[in-house]
């Protein structure tokens, strides 16, 4: 296969299976931090095996086989890690930490909480489902869903004021 008839059939691929994909990542992920990273993952196999995929089922069970790679590597290497940051000198110091540290602080916290908050935030946030999706998906009322959004946004402003 050549080079542009790849492309064209990932691109394909991509924008038939993204959406079904992201959803499974995220309500079968331990940590929703993983989400992209999985994601990502998962695509890069794609790509490797473009001649070989037929339909979404085939990029199913990639997801699934890259999960379990995913979360087996992460543990054998989570005593491994060690983050190093580099600090341009051209950047505002300040502002970066504060971002980051707010940015920290709210992972954190969606962390901490049940399954359900972090995934519904994830999703209303990071991938702009509305609430009617995030419910279907997760097999919630869309209630519940705004109580959890809600609750939690009541929470993070708590805090960050303390």
């Amino acid at each position: 296969m050549t080079s542009q008839k790849a492309l064209e059939k990932f691109d394909e691929v991509y924008n038939e299976s993204y959406k079904d994909i992201s959803r499974y990542v995220v309500v079968s992920s331990n940590n929703i931090g993983d989400v992209q990273d999985i994601l990502q993952n998962i695509y890069l196999e794609v790509y490797k095996n473009i001649g070989k995929v037929k339909d979404k089922n085939y990029v199913f069970g990639i997801a699934k086989n890259v999960m379990k790679k995913y979360y087996r590597f992460k543990f054998m290497k989570k005593s491994d890690e060690v983050l190093h940051d580099n600090i341009s000198d051209n950047i505002n110091l300040k502002k970066s930490v504060m971002e980051k540290f707010d940015t920290e602080l709210v992972w954190n916290y969606l962390n901490k909480k049940s399954g359900n908050v972090s995934k519904i935030m994830y999703l209303y946030y990071y991938e702009d489902f509305t609430i009617k999706q995030i419910a279907d998906t997760l097999n919630l009322t869309e209630s519940n869903v705004k109580n959890y959004i809600y609750r939690t946004l009541k929470e993070l402003r708590r805090i960050s004021n303390d």
